[in-house]
């Protein structure tokens, strides 16, 4: 629909985010013919997720059920009757890397969409969504300067959005219409922030006393709230990846489990730690990763592992005792707690991701598939620079800096600027960019006010991230969120 207010006519709107290869040729104008086989999928292919694009966008398109034309057409005699979907594979698999490519051709009277996944031909679908407008001058569907022809592939693989469910409880119908979201701008992954000192929503069949650190019954989560929320992501082609901050950050752990947490230790500046050499330590991080990796079928699983304060574990006399045994320091013990948790990560076949400081420590027991979050935005080296330093250590990088949601005073004009590959010019190290994602992070909102706090700005990180590096300064840039906005 052509927006009021925007001043955007139909035929200069633009996609988001911007395609490889667009060519928009104006050669005509286009009336749509809605019907109950207006999208064709070749090969009678069969495949739940890409049914229930089908459906989804059926309803997001023609969401107006009066379409009777009026006498004063646009069409120029020309009208799009149906979509032909073909895809090379059923393959509903949904993990880093996927190919989501596909080729769109939309012209009179059949318009066909190409991808070699289910995923690929869900992005062409909603590419489709946006060239598909409703005129109020005919009460009907048209597709304006036609035809359009469209190459489109991801820039990054990775192109995600961190919530954080811990400062401020979010309800899973708000999780859900984030994905929702998510999905119109092309984002892939949802990163779940789901634990911190402040409160801990998650269910354990294994330690159900974790959930104790709740910030009451009432703001916890499921295990069917979260199978539910997944599938939801899934049929959006979205990832969710979980993360549960340790070994700081961890203050909510220790309300069921006080053992877990080191003894007599005041509150430090990232708040209490795990014991790193409890034996209790690891048995409950088996089974709860454990009861995750039910939960989430994500190949990845997030640590946390930042602001690691070395306060609590300085007061200990037998964590003291340990490093001195073990001929080591603080940031050895932090090392040795890593390779444990990596070691149960992998008896349970999923790949750590961690954020910075992981890297930063030097921990000598970082695994070569690890990805590390690049996410300080201070100091002489960061953000992209530290992107760079990263990949040169053989290392796949995700970078946030720049992208913090809940900087309120941060443009999004400044976000649109961060590149992630500006200090790399080694096409080996620009391989290991796994991508970005922005931070929508919890202590200032709530169910009410956190979609506001995300999207728009949250569109120009999904540009960077989808479109050619070249895509800095195209037409209707400053339009572009603002009318992703008002169409979502």
């Amino acid at each position: 629909m052509c927006l009021a207010g925007l001043l955007v006519p139909c035929s200069s709107r633009t996609l988001v985010p911007q395609p490889t290869s667009y060519v928009k040729a104006a050669q005509y104008n286009m009336t749509v013919t809605r019907s109950s086989q207006f999208f064709v999928v070749a090969n009678s292919l069969q495949s739940e997720v890409l049914d229930n694009a089908i459906k989804r966008y059926t309803f997001l398109i023609f969401f107006k059920k009066d379409t009777s034309q009026h006498v004063e057409s646009e069409d120029d005699g020309n009208t799009l009757t149906s979509v032909d979907i073909i895809v090379a594979a059923n393959d509903e698999t949904l993990q880093q890397g996927i190919d989501e490519s596909y080729s769109l051709v939309v012209e009179s009277p059949t318009a066909t969409l190409k991808a070699a996944t289910v995923y690929g031909a869900m992005r062409g679908l909603e590419t489709l969504s946006q060239l598909i407008d409703y005129s109020h001058a005919n009460k009907g569907y048209m597709v304006y300067d036609a035809p359009h022809t469209i190459e489109d592939v991801p820039r990054f693989t990775y192109r995600g959005l961190l919530v954080d469910t811990s400062r401020h409880f979010l309800e899973v119908d708000t999780l859900k219409t984030i994905i929702d979201g998510m999905s119109y701008a092309k984002l892939n992954v949802l990163h779940w922030h789901a634990t911190d000192d402040q409160s801990f929503p998650f269910p354990s069949k294994s330690f159900p006393k974790l959930q104790q650190g709740a910030y009451a019954p009432s703001m916890t989560y499921s295990w069917q709230d979260i199978e539910d929320l997944v599938d939801h992501a899934k049929k959006r082609g979205v990832r969710v990846i979980p993360e549960f901050d340790t070994p700081a950050h961890a203050l909510s752990w220790g309300v069921g489990y006080p053992e877990l947490l080191v003894p007599n230790c005041t509150w430090s500046t990232t708040g209490q730690t795990v014991n790193p050499i409890s034996e209790f330590t690891y048995e409950l991080l088996q089974g709860f990763f454990g009861d995750m990796a039910q939960l989430f079928f994500d190949d990845y699983l997030h640590v946390g592992a930042d602001e690691v304060d070395y306060s609590c574990w300085n007061t200990s006399a037998s964590i003291k005792a340990w490093a001195a045994q073990h001929n080591t320091n603080l940031t050895g013990v932090e090392s040795y707690y890593i390779s444990r948790v990596q070691t149960i990560l992998k008896g349970i076949s999923r790949t750590m991701m961690c954020w910075e400081e992981c890297y930063d420590n030097g921990l000598t027991t970082l695994p070569s598939d690890v990805i590390i979050g690049v996410w300080r935005d201070w100091g002489s080296c960061w953000g992209p620079c530290r992107v760079a330093q990263v990949t040169h250590s053989g290392f796949q990088a995700v970078l946030s800096s720049g992208w913090y949601l809940d900087h309120l005073d941060q443009s999004w004009q400044a976000m649109y600027a961060m590149e992630p590959l500006a200090n790399i010019t080694d096409p080996k190290q620009s391989a290991l960019v796994a991508g970005g994602e922005s931070c929508m992070w919890g202590e200032s909102i709530n169910d009410a006010t956190v979609m506001t706090r995300i999207f728009p700005r949250a569109v120009t990180l999904a540009e960077r991230l989808w479109s050619p590096k070249s895509a800095t300064n195209a037409e209707g840039l400053e339009l572009r969120p603002d009318e992703f906005q008002c169409s979502v």
